[in-house]
């Protein structure tokens, strides 16, 4: 990775257990995805506000910050295990 890159992982606000984070529920057990679109969207929001406080704090240009398209389009999430 170039030295002038920074990776920025967030954990996710809400808390399933001791070390364990969620953006928000997610239920496949009907085979169909259900989930709470405001709770996502809120989660969604807090990345965005996250980006925006980076790029203040860091000096983060639109240009440099490639994920906030990607918080834009959909909540990004990394998954641990």
């Amino acid at each position: 990775m170039p030295e002038d890159y920074m990776v920025i992982s967030v954990r996710a606000p809400y808390t399933i257990s001791e070390g364990s984070y969620k953006w928000y529920d997610v239920d496949f057990s009907t085979g169909k995805l259900i989930y709470d679109a405001a709770v996502a969207e809120k989660s969604r929001l807090l990345v965005l506000d996250f980006i925006d406080f980076l790029k203040k704090s860091i000096n983060l240009t639109k240009k440099e910050c490639i994920s906030e398209d990607l918080a834009k389009e959909r909540l990004c999430r990394l998954v641990l295990g």
